[in-house]
């Protein structure tokens, strides 16, 4: 009786499935050798050009450090710092006054602000209306204006003004009541809840009247006392002495910067032409030497 020959023997070598005479096992070795054949090479270029450009990027490196120092760019971007250090000293001396007029006045800092934003949403939605209320008032006061104006007439346009000026200020309530602090163009302007109210009544007034209302003069006033209560203390009056202390300087230091970098340019456009004009006479002279 013969014996059935096992494909778990180790023993077994059976012919398997191959392709061009390649067995799978054979393909399976090629393909992964292949893809590290291909890999190394791959890897080799990336470093054959990263010598290659680090070779040109080093001397030219070189080159432009020297003409960039010896041209005094350098020195100007140390006089830039200069006068960069001496515009942000400006600046923050300026913002802690600001800030410390923000932090006594509190809520109030931001409803000038608040107001001013909420009157420019509320003008977009009632531009119809401001347009009727305009032409009205313009129709009446002509008429008023005249000497001898026909009392009818008087009479009619007043009414029409009236009537259209009731129809802005309706409009112009509906749409300042559906502001609220979330709707603000700048969210950090948000203030307290207990002046909202009078900021839309404040709006709707203002754009009935056209003039600055008795809670925004309230408001200024009391920024302004605070304002100079707040110039009064010795180390802001002293903010403010350094910060015209700066701006004195700043401004000729400007032009002291402004003329180094001018000259500077001038220095490296002629380095510059006198490198290229070099290399072009070497290039001739190299040529010539050749044709003779």
């Amino acid at each position: 009786m013969k014996k059935k020959k096992s494909k778990n023997n180790p023993f077994y070598a059976g012919s398997g499935f191959r392709i061009l005479g390649i067995g799978k096992q054979e393909a399976i070795k090629y393909f992964f050798g292949g893809n590290a054949t291909i890999a190394i090479i791959v890897i080799g270029l990336i470093i054959g050009f990263l010598i290659y450009h680090s070779a040109n990027f080093f001397p030219q490196y070189r080159s432009s450090l020297e003409l960039y120092r010896k041209s005094g760019q350098e020195f100007v971007d140390y006089s830039a710092e200069q006068l960069a250090a001496q515009e942000q000293l400006k600046s923050l001396s300026t913002h802690a006054r600001a800030y410390e007029i923000q932090e006594r006045l509190g809520a109030l800092y931001n409803i000038a602000s608040v107001h001013s934003d909420f009157k420019a949403q509320v003008l977009k939605k009632i531009s119809s209306e401001r347009k009727h209320y305009k032409r009205a008032k313009s129709r009446y006061d002509n008429l008023k204006s005249e000497e001898n104006p026909n009392t009818d007439d008087l009479k009619s346009a007043q009414k029409y003004y009236e009537k259209v000026r009731e129809a802005l200020k309706a409009a112009a309530q509906t749409a300042v009541d559906a502001l609220d602090y979330g709707d603000l163009s700048n969210r950090l302007w948000a203030t307290d809840e207990k002046y909202l109210a009078s900021i839309r009544n404040s709006i709707v007034e203002n754009l009935l009247s056209g003039e600055k209302t008795a809670f925004l003069k309230e408001i200024e006033a009391a920024e302004q006392r605070m304002t100079e209560q707040v110039d009064s203390l010795e180390f802001i009056s002293n903010l403010i002495k350094a910060n015209q202390g700066f701006s004195e300087a700043i401004t000729p230091l400007k032009g002291y910067v402004t003329g180094l970098r001018e000259i500077a340019s001038q220095n490296k456009a002629q380095a510059v032409n006198y490198v290229t004009a070099k290399a072009r006479k070497d290039a001739l002279e190299d040529k010539l030497a050749i044709t003779t």
